[in-house]
């Protein structure tokens, strides 16, 4: 083993070099390479039946399962002499070191995992004052995070930032309304109706979006927004000092 051409290995460069040591595998792609080479010859079938499989698979089809079974890629060499199309039905050749490669031909998912309230459905959060502790879940502005500690840093660093960015916009994004959350709540507080918040925060939205309807009598839009608003900033302002053993629910506005 040379001692430099390991040292920037990562878990999937590892996942590699065990893999293409496997008799299996080097079986399989011996079966692979034998079947590309049948299937060019004319008046010979391009079907195979073998490997435990019950029905005869087009050697592309056969060859795409074990890519898929075992998360092979296919990374350029750093030196390739390869044409185009050479890797078509190939599998990665196990004579060849993970870093002869571009990149690991094993590939990793997900090097790092999100997940929000409602990946979980409604647990108790976990919290001591809770009634019944249990299984510990993200509140409705967190999300946990899960990661594979084998990875590099520089890999976790990068997988995080472009999974996370969705979620901050998100989140930012419901942020900015606070503002009339707050202005909502205050107006309602000094006994403005509905109807008189409307116009004074969104005039110029009022005039299309607000009012009720003349026949029926049901709330506009706008009028929508003032009372979506109030109960968005009551559970915020609840929520800053819970009653003791209230269960986590999820808050959707």
């Amino acid at each position: 083993m040379s001692g430099t051409s390991f040292d920037n290995y990562g878990i999937a460069d590892w996942k590699w070099e065990f893999l293409r040591r496997n008799s299996r595998y080097q079986k399989a792609y011996r079966a692979v390479e034998w079947l590309k080479k049948r299937a060019r010859r004319e008046n010979v079938s391009s079907f195979f039946k073998g490997f435990g499989l019950l029905e005869p698979i087009h050697f592309l089809n056969l060859t795409n399962r074990l890519q898929e079974r075992l998360h092979l890629g296919h990374p350029p060499l750093k030196k390739d002499s390869q044409q185009p199309g050479e890797w078509v039905g190939s599998l990665p050749s196990p004579q060849r070191a993970a870093h002869e490669f571009q990149y690991s031909p094993v590939q990793l998912f997900p090097i790092v995992a999100l997940y929000e309230q409602e990946d979980f459905g409604e647990h108790y959060s976990g919290h001591r004052h809770d009634e019944e502790p249990g299984q510990l879940t993200a509140r409705e502005h967190q999300v946990i995070v899960v990661f594979d500690t084998r990875c590099k840093w520089e890999e976790i660093s990068s997988a995080l930032k472009q999974e996370l960015e969705p979620h901050l916009s998100k989140r930012r994004i419901q942020i900015l309304k606070y503002r009339d959350y707050l202005a909502v709540w205050d107006l309602w507080q000094k006994n403005y109706s509905a109807d008189e918040i409307a116009p004074k925060l969104w005039p110029e939205e009022n005039e299309t979006k607000g009012g009720r309807d003349v026949d029926t009598g049901e709330k506009g839009s706008l009028l929508q927004r003032v009372y979506d608003h109030k109960n968005a900033v009551e559970e915020l302002i609840d929520e800053t000092f819970p009653p003791r053993n209230r269960r986590n629910t999820q808050i959707k506005k």
